[in-house]
């Protein structure tokens, strides 16, 4: 069951402005503008401060509470007063998916010919995800959901089937078949928690775009190396969160990636998609986009203080006395 908090948060987001705070910091980002320091000490003479504490847990699903909670705390930048808790665990999916969707604003190629949308998870991150993705790419028509829970994937698409901004010519579909996803599809999303990956390389049609969501350890990996040989770019959101999942450490320990030819999505931003294809990766045979995302704190707090800014010019939230 979700926090009154994290409703509130839900209630406030809107795609539109989640996607726009989520680039305009990435293009931030690429000013060298904000600051994302590994240490712990901040300096307080910055855009924003906060603080972001997530877990992963699990068995909370048989407790009918958040795999992945998360809270954030909203620090004025000038006093270094709280100002905000704001609930994370919605907020972790929304921010991932409207970076996501930075990153296919950009990057995808059949822009307006743009048809089939492919998802394998049927959680949060693919729930935000879809509705991220049909922003930007309003063209999409079918998007196909594929999960290991058959029960899942109707609930995720009854949510979707709710929402008052999904057009109603749009068809969900269960797909049982991995390789029946990703044959035709345009753009190609992996969001689940297999330590395996969970289809063919070989069978994405070229040009296509993929994105992975769901490793975020070395072991694991949501896709094979086939994908990574086929991909004339590889973008990321952070590289250092980014260089512990598998999805890029096994291609780099195979050598079928080098690390100078990862490209960070603040640059892509920067230059409004125009990017030069590394030299390493002009094969006629490499034709696909591959984007990994792993999240990162500055999307975390300036996404959650456009939600503070919102909510006090609404009137929404709780007032705590400190």
């Amino acid at each position: 069951m979700k926090k009154k908090i994290d409703l509130i948060v839900e209630e406030l987001s809107t795609w539109e402005e989640g996607i726009e705070v989520n680039e305009s910091v990435f293009y931030l980002e690429s000013q060298n503008d904000v600051e994302c320091p590994h240490r712990i000490v901040i300096d307080q003479e910055s855009r924003g401060m906060g603080l972001k504490i997530v877990s992963v847990a699990p068995d909370n699903a048989k407790k009918s509470l958040p795999t992945v909670p998360a809270t954030i705390l909203l620090v004025d930048p000038t006093t270094g007063i709280p100002q905000a808790l704001v609930g994370g665990t919605f907020l972790t999916g929304f921010r991932t998916a409207a970076g996501t969707a930075v990153a296919v604003k950009y990057l995808e190629r059949s822009k307006s010919d743009c048809k089939v949308l492919s998802i394998f998870g049927s959680g949060l991150q693919a729930l935000c995800h879809i509705e991220a993705i049909l922003h930007v790419r309003p063209s999409i028509k079918t998007v196909r959901i594929h999960s290991r829970t058959t029960e899942n994937v109707h609930t995720l698409i009854g949510q979707l089937r709710s929402k008052p901004y999904i057009p109603e010519d749009i068809e969900f579909v269960y797909e049982a078949d991995v390789n029946t996803m990703v044959g035709d599809a345009d753009i190609v999303v992996t969001a689940t928690s297999s330590s395996t990956p969970v289809f063919d390389g070989a069978s994405l049609k070229d040009g296509s775009m993929v994105i992975s969501v769901g490793s975020a350890k070395p072991t694991a990996r949501e896709l094979d190396s086939t994908v990574m040989n086929r991909a004339c770019l590889v973008v990321v959101d952070d590289i250092h969160s980014a260089g512990v999942s598998g999805d890029i450490t096994s291609p780099i320990q195979e050598g079928s990636l080098k690390p100078e030819d990862i490209i960070k999505l603040c640059q892509v931003v920067k230059e409004k998609g125009i990017i030069s294809t590394p030299p390493n990766r002009q094969s006629e045979k490499q034709t696909i986009i591959f984007y990994k995302s792993a999240g990162t704190a500055i999307q975390d707090i300036s996404t959650a203080n456009m939600l503070y800014n919102k909510a006090i010019r609404l009137g929404k939230g709780l007032n705590v006395q400190t």
